[in-house]
């Protein structure tokens, strides 16, 4: 994750194997971490049956919130590339979509394209 990204709130990538061991109480048996993206206090991780966001509170970090998604709840979504990267995933039945501020060589195009191949396989 680059320093800068972090400090201005920007999501970046994380190695889903060292992220694994603070997600093992959350993950299924035989679940894998495909890659994760983290900023801050929020972390979103994507696995090969769900996504998982996550949103840290305390000094630190104690406390955790988690919500799981499955890819069907997935009714679209929205890179876009020009500053502010964002990724924009909008679910069944939500009105707001899951927005995600992404740094300049966060891995957005990774983060689309594992939505994408995901979604398009329901």
């Amino acid at each position: 994750m680059g320093l800068i990204d972090s400090i201005l709130g920007k999501a970046s990538e994380v190695d889903g194997k060292k992220i694994r061991n603070d997600f093992d109480h959350v993950l299924l048996e035989g679940e894998t971490v495909e890659t994760a993206f983290a900023v801050s206090h929020h972390c979103l991780l994507f696995t090969d049956k769900r996504m998982i966001f996550m949103e840290s509170q305390g000094l630190i970090k104690s406390e955790n919130a988690f919500a799981s998604v499955p890819y069907r709840s997935v009714l679209t979504f929205t890179a876009n590339f020009a500053k502010p990267c964002t990724l924009l995933i909008f679910l069944i039945g939500k009105e707001k979509p899951f927005a995600f501020e992404f740094g300049r060589e966060s891995g957005l195009e990774t983060a689309q394209m594992l939505l994408a191949a995901h979604v398009g396989q329901l």
